[in-house]
Formats: structure tokens, C-alpha cells, sequence
């Protein structure tokens, strides 16, 4: 399945250059540390717009069952693909695979924490970009590619789930923050993302919002306090997997942030 990019993505989203190559979303390795019936979930993509007082659902909502992990989008120049971003994938990639089989006692101290996280922030930047009208946040884009580590603007964390709906799932969600001296316009692009990934048995949860600056941190850190594991900003080193999610719960935290600003 390949996504038809906005005229705008005609060069490449992180450096701006030129000779765009085809990147995976989910990359092609997890198809061999995935559970076989995991293989052939969707996304759901959806605009919310946030208004003081009301969160009103926007007019963009689109639901994907094919086979999520084949999804590619042309962003991104082969210089970045085979470059920073394969590095992100090299150096996640044995943390991931051992989280997302739910092995036991893994330590997320030290650098694994960033490792993962950092991967999580490129891997929902690329999922955004699969919405018939992504949320396009160019300045962190161009700050990833710079620092390769996830912006100031950047929340992740991660949790245990045993749930078959999120064995392969991606939500997105990108919503319009109205500040109480602005009108709300639905045709504006949207200011804040969030995307749920739900691998095997890893549930990643990320929040890019350069309007709140991180306001939301402590507030979903507590709610899921013992299941959400802080990854990005203020990583809190621990022994993987912590108390696993209930299903309702994996759910409620793909759809706080609407929530919590509304």
C-alpha cells in the first residue's frame, strides 16, 4: 500500500533535499517479531478540533484495515533513510524486538529509554503522513533531523499490553488547539499530534505539541501511574514490562489528549 503525499512533501520532510526514496512506516523486521495474527491490523486517523470548553470532532477521519506494516510514504531522501534514520532503527531495534515479545526483566536505564523513544518520535512523524491531509509540523521535523533525538516539543512513553487489537495499530490524532484570543477555524492545519503504536506486546504513546509546551506530561504520566512508562522528556529508568494495560485503559490513553484539553 503506498500513500499519495500533499504536493507540498516533494522534498524530503527532515533536510529538505531532493531524491525522495520510499520509507516503511512500520519497518519491514518487526513482520518476524510480531505475533502471526497481528499482521493485518489498521489505523485510524482522525482530526479533532479543540476549542475552550469543547473538543469538537473535525471533518478528516479515515479508517485503513489493509496490512498496516506494508504502508510506505515518498518523504524523505535516500540520504536520510540510509542515514540518521537507519542509525535510529540499528540502535532500537534489539530493545524493541525484546518489548515487543514481552520478555522480562528488560532495563530501561541509561540510554535504552532515548533509544526507544527517539524511534517512536520518527515512526509517528512518519505515520502522520499517512492522513489524506497530515499534520505537518516542519520546525520539528528540521530540529530531529538536526539533534537526531526528539524535540523539546516531544512526549513519549511506553507500556505493557496484552490486548489483540493493538497487536499492530496506529492512532492518530491530529488536533487544532484554539487559544481563548483566536477564532477556531476547522480549515487550520492542525497544532498538536498524538500517536498511539500498539506492537505485540508494546504500546507506544507520543505527543508532539509545541502550543502547550508539555503541559500534559505529569497529568498522563499519574493517571497510568505504574503502566505508562515516562520515555521522553524525563525518562525514569525501570525493570520492562511494568503492570500491563487493560484494554479499556490502551484505548483511553490513544484518546487523552482530546480529553485532557477539552
Amino acid at each position: 500500500m503506498r500513500i499519495k503525499l500533499p504536493r507540498m512533501a516533494r522534498q524530503c520532510v527532515f533536510c529538505g533535499g531532493s531524491g525522495l526514496t520510499r520509507e516503511h512506516v512500520i519497518p519491514r523486521w518487526l513482520s518476524n517479531v510480531l505475533p502471526e495474527q497481528a499482521r493485518f491490523r489498521g489505523q485510524d486517523q482522525a482530526t479533532v478540533l479543540l476549542q475552550p470548553e469543547r473538543a469538537v470532532d473535525g471533518p478528516h477521519h479515515r479508517e485503513m484495515v489493509e496490512t498496516f506494516n506494508s504502508a510506505t510514504v515518498k518523504a524523505v531522501c535516500g540520504s536520510c533513510n540510509n542515514g540518521f534514520m537507519n542509525d535510529i532503527e540499528a540502535e532500537a531495534r534489539p530493545l524493541l524486538s525484546s518489548m515487543v515479545r514481552g520478555s522480562l526483566a528488560l532495563s530501561l536505564a541509561g540510554g535504552a529509554a532515548p533509544a526507544v523513544a527517539t524511534w517512536a518520535v520518527k515512526t509517528s512523524l512518519m505515520a502522520q503522513l499517512t492522513g489524506s491531509e497530515p499534520t505537518v509540523f516542519p520546525q520539528v521535523y528540521r530540529e530531529f533531523h538536526a539533534t537526531r533525538k526528539p524535540t523539546s516539543d516531544c512526549m513519549v512513553w511506553a507500556a505493557a499490553v496484552d490486548d489483540e487489537n493493538w497487536g499492530l495499530r496506529t492512532e492518530c490524532r491530529g488536533m487544532l488547539y484554539v487559544l481563548d484570543d483566536q477564532s477556531a477555524n476547522p480549515n487550520d492545519p492542525p497544532n498538536i499530534l498524538s500517536v498511539t503504536i500498539g506492537l505485540g506486546a508494546l504500546l507506544l504513546h507520543t505527543i508532539i505539541d509545541p502550543v502547550l509546551a508539555n503541559s500534559t506530561w505529569n497529568l498522563l504520566t499519574y493517571a497510568f501511574r505504574g503502566a505508562l512508562v515516562p520515555l521522553w522528556p524525563d525518562p525514569r529508568p525501570t525493570t520492562w514490562p511494568p503492570r500491563v494495560l487493560h484494554p479499556a485503559e490502551a484505548w483511553a490513553i490513544s484518546e487523552s489528549m482530546p480529553t485532557l484539553l477539552s
